[in-house]
């Protein structure tokens, strides 16, 4: 168990999870479950909640709102995407989409807030700002069970996990690159094991908030990665949206600043989970009926069947 503390707050430097498990004597953790593919098969992938919205948009940059299940770019299978999108709406008030670029990306699941760069010198004023962890950014996540304070830092390695991408796993070895999370406790449920929290990452690495979560005990609700089938709910999103962003405008230097409401609630984990329930006693309720008709003709072919023996036995005895 590697522990490690600062002066502003405790620091959590081990997972606190038996989700992870190690077979390398604590060198890494990899995900202790395995229930299918990592890629969504193309025959799976859900369709995206809406369409971008258009925040903010000057020469220099443009800000957008990004649904879930929508990629930040078009892939082998999607070919629809924030970038997609926008750059048919800029097309539509006859604005140029020649020099767009993007300095950081969400994943296809996450919704919440991008920013696209217009041209070289945007592009390489946002890129500087993101790799120097000058860009404020902060995600609301809602989650299963709790973290173990209601403020703190998580403060452990990741790297890819080869054997099952896209997974993640923690590595503390030579190959593993630091990941740094801040998060604390908006509400709590009360009773119910699920939370809400504000997360801002200190670094950037793939899959951080939901490798960091996990590692926590309190893995970010309806991941569909992370999470054993059991525990998730088919066709739900998954809880986690960026919900500001800021930086310095790469022309003016001023200071930007965006917010964004999430569209999930935490009860809505509550009424996913009250609809698994109400399915399974559904399809029970419709197995019991056969069941019970089952049962009856059974006990007719068994009486029939009697009834035919005790004729049999008397009319050997008669004769």
């Amino acid at each position: 168990m590697r522990e490690c503390k600062t002066h502003e707050s405790q620091v959590f430097c081990s997972p606190r999870t038996p989700r992870v498990v190690s077979r390398d004597d604590g060198e890494t953790y990899v995900l202790a479950h395995t229930d299918g593919p990592c890629y969504t098969p193309a025959n799976h992938l859900q369709e995206p909640l809406g369409s971008i919205s258009l925040e903010y948009l000057d020469d220099a940059i443009a800000v957008v709102n990004k649904p879930a299940f929508l990629p930040t770019e078009n892939t082998r299978h999607i070919k629809d995407s924030a970038r997609q999108q926008l750059e048919s709406l800029l097309s539509a008030q006859g604005e140029s989409t020649a020099d767009l670029r993007l300095p950081h990306r969400l994943d296809w699941e996450t919704s919440g807030l991008l920013v696209f760069a217009r041209g070289a010198d945007s592009t390489r004023s946002l890129v500087s700002q993101f790799a120097k962890r000058q860009v404020h950014k902060a995600y609301i996540a809602d989650v299963l069970g709790s973290p173990p304070a209601k403020r703190g830092h998580v403060d452990i390695p990741l790297s890819s996990d080869l054997q099952r991408l896209p997974l993640q796993r923690i590595d503390y070895s030579a190959t593993g690159k630091r990941a740094r999370t801040e998060w604390e406790v908006v509400y709590e449920e009360t009773p119910g094991p699920r939370c809400r929290l504000k997360l801002w990452p200190q670094s950037g690495r793939r899959h951080q908030l939901r490798m960091h979560c996990l590692a926590l005990g309190c893995p970010i609700a309806n991941d569909a990665l992370y999470l054993p089938r059991e525990e998730r709910m088919p066709h739900c999103r998954l809880h986690l949206h960026a919900a500001e962003l800021g930086f310095r405008h790469p022309c003016t230097d001023e200071a930007m600043c965006f917010t964004s409401e999430p569209r999930f609630l935490l009860s809505h984990i509550a009424a996913a989970s009250n609809e698994g329930r109400l399915l399974q006693e559904q399809v029970l309720i419709g197995w019991l009926p056969s069941q019970r008709i089952l049962t009856s003709v059974l006990r007719g072919v068994v009486l029939v069947l009697l009834t035919a023996g005790c004729v049999t036995l008397l009319r050997t005895r008669s004769g």
